[in-house]
């Protein structure tokens, strides 16, 4: 090892004597360059050199680079150039030839080394590394785009760019990337060619000797080199509905005449194998908002064509299986809300009324798939949304229970349909109280509402189970706060639910919906609500950690408020018996529980907060006990 890095560190004379001869660097900064340097060759030489190893040493040789550089310019060092100027980026990709002897299969690795001989603008040396990566990974298809595009891109050679596509979709000829980029290159080309076609003057007949070499010039200048590829790729993948996609999106932004391509992708989706497959069948469906030729016409016929072929292939998949309506219905739905994305985004320049026709749209298309039972949580969102956005908060009260119906034990619909049931309650009372400012309405009528608003929640709450979806669960009760709804068909489904498992986790949970629970038990009914609720949940499973925080805070309060009365003792007494009720259900676990048992007792008790530290250690796990031990022997804050 020795003998190997002392010869490379003599082949270094000649560059670091030029490095000093230059004035680059002075004499006793080349020695620690050399030291440096010899201490990396070290690393490398080891039995079991790390990749860091070498990506440091890259590093510092980048780093010696740019400095000598900089002082080249701050001195004016001109002249002609010399060993020194070259010898640094030299060594560089040395050592990243080296590396990657060492890891040929870090592509990471790889990318660095193309990326600095692309930032030094080494082209030969780009064409040596990419040659040895793809030599020693042809099956990688990102190497081969890589490679084409810097053959096309930076050395402005088109053909050796179509001879390593080519290449490599020998190697890989089922890669979809592969193919797609194959066929974005051609595409490319194309308009490069009538690119340079237009700035020269050439006319389409000015170089043409005959008809079919007119014909043919026609034919690539319009992408029939890429309509080839197209072909060849649907070919290699007959039944990848997802190649289709990316080629069409790929053709879009060419201003090319692309309708032949088009076409023939879009042709090739109406094979027999397709006939049921969604994302085709939608694909086709979105070809007259799409296509070329609709892209330059007028979107509102667009729209409506489109619209009409969903509606067909709909009513076409009579017999299908629910799977697939239901695949249909929302990538029906997935398209108009993108078109009325688009055109909200464009409101200000003529969208409006494409806006308004795409909102009814979808309206009509959940309606008729929750009919049909095929509603999913995606369009039930979008229905909401639509029809708030209209200010038809009844339909969207309509829509949100029809998502409850179509998707029970699901909690996104349940807690769709508790947010728009408080939007209606709260915009019902400002209208009750405009009425009854106006002499109008009665107290019956009011008191009706409030009880359906407040049997809507509960449903919506019951329909999915709150060890599972403990968000739902916590959302109902915050609507019944802020609506002032009664919380007790609530309170009894979750004492239930409690009393009929295990104990709940250390946090979220039921945990955390008892907590909430108790929250709004102090706001609605102060410290004799609160008394109440915690008798409920004597003698049950632990609802988790979560209710006996709440219960602390609780007891911690009134604690506080108490202070200096003849109550104290009795308070404090209640707030040691609920710690000591939290530390029987998860003293074993919750480190944070202990500690602030411990700093109450040195308050208010300290002749006991050693024996409450003496408890905690011995009944925390390892972790836990060393957690809350450095914990409480720091001063509290």
């Amino acid at each position: 090892m020795a003998d190997t890095v002392r010869y490379i560190m003599e082949e270094m004379t000649p560059e670091l004597e030029d490095l000093v001869k230059r004035r680059f660097f002075t004499t006793e900064e080349v020695k620690s360059i050399a030291r440096k340097r010899m201490d990396f060759e070290y690393n490398l030489k080891r039995r079991a050199a790390l990749r860091e190893d070498f990506v440091r040493y890259i590093d510092h040789e980048r780093k010696l680079e740019e400095l000598r550089k900089l002082r080249r310019k701050q001195r004016s060092l001109g002249g002609k150039k010399t060993l020194a100027d070259f010898a640094i980026p030299r060594r560089i990709h040395f050592i990243y030839q080296r590396a990657l002897r060492k890891f040929r299969g870090d592509l990471s690795l790889w990318k660095r080394w193309f990326d600095y001989c692309k930032a030094t603008k080494a082209t030969k040396q780009m064409s040596k590394a990419l040659t040895m990566a793809l030599k020693l990974h042809p099956n990688v298809a990102g190497l081969w785009t890589y490679a084409a595009a810097w053959e096309f891109e930076h050395a402005n050679n088109p053909m050796a760019a179509r001879t390593l596509m080519q290449r490599g979709l020998r190697n890989l000829p089922r890669n979809e990337d592969l193919w797609v980029e194959y066929f974005r290159f051609e595409l490319l080309y194309a308009h490069k060619l009538r690119e340079r076609r237009r700035l020269l003057g050439i006319t389409d007949d000015a170089d043409a000797k005959g008809p079919e070499s007119q014909a043919a010039t026609d034919k690539v200048l319009s992408g029939g080199v890429a309509l080839i590829v197209a072909r060849n790729a649907v070919a290699a993948l007959p039944t990848s509905v997802a190649l289709r996609r990316r080629m069409l999106d790929v053709l879009t932004p060419f201003e090319l005449p692309t309708a032949e391509v088009e076409e023939s992708i879009y042709a090739s989706l109406e094979r027999e194998d397709l006939k049921e497959n969604v994302e085709a069948r939608a694909l086709l469906a979105r070809r007259a908002m799409e296509a070329e030729s609709a892209r330059r016409g007028d979107l509102g016929e667009s729209f409506d064509a489109a619209c009409a072929a969903f509606d067909e292939t709909v009513a076409s998949l009579e017999f299908a299986s629910r799977d697939v309506k239901r695949g249909m219905y929302s990538e029906y739905a997935a398209f108009i809300c993108e078109v009325l994305s688009m055109a909200l985004a464009q409101q200000q320049h003529g969208g409006a009324d494409l806006a308004a026709a795409a909102a009814v749209r979808v309206l009509a298309c959940c309606r008729a798939a929750a009919d049909a039972e095929l509603l999913t949580g995606e369009m039930a969102r979008a229905w909401v949304a639509v029809a708030l956005r209209m200010g038809r908060v009844d339909v969207a009260l309509d829509a949100a229970a029809a998502s409850c119906s179509a998707l029970p034990n699901a909690p996104e619909p349940a807690s769709l349909h508790m947010a728009v049931q408080g939007l209606a309650a709260l915009a019902q009372r400002r209208a009750d109280g405009a009425a009854n400012g106006a002499g109008s309405g009665s107290d019956d009528e009011a008191a009706l509402r409030e009880t359906g608003a407040s049997r809507a929640v509960e449903g919506a709450a019951k329909s999915v189970c709150p060890r599972a979806h403990p968000e739902v669960w916590i959302q109902a009760f915050v609507l019944c706060l802020d609506l002032g709804l009664p919380t007790g068909a609530l309170l009894r489904h979750l004492v239930r639910h409690v009393a009929d498992g295990a104990a709940g986790p250390l946090r979220g949970g039921l945990g955390a919906v008892a907590a909430a629970a108790l929250d709004v038990a102090d706001a609605t009914g102060g410290a004799q609500a609160v008394e109440e609720l915690q008798k409920r949940f004597v003698g049950l499973p632990s609802p988790g950690g979560d209710w006996h925080w709440a219960c602390i805070r609780q007891a911690e309060q009134r604690a506080a408020a108490d202070m200096g009365s003849p109550q104290q003792k009795a308070s404090l007494a209640r707030l040691r018996r609920t710690f000591e009720a939290a530390l029987d259900a998860h003293g074993g676990e919750d480190d944070a529980m202990w500690l602030a048992l411990y700093r109450h007792c040195q308050k208010h008790a300290p002749a006991d907060s050693g024996h409450v530290h003496w408890r905690a250690v011995r009944a925390l796990h390892a972790e836990a006990a060393e957690r809350f031990v450095e914990a409480a022997s720091r001063p509290e804050v």
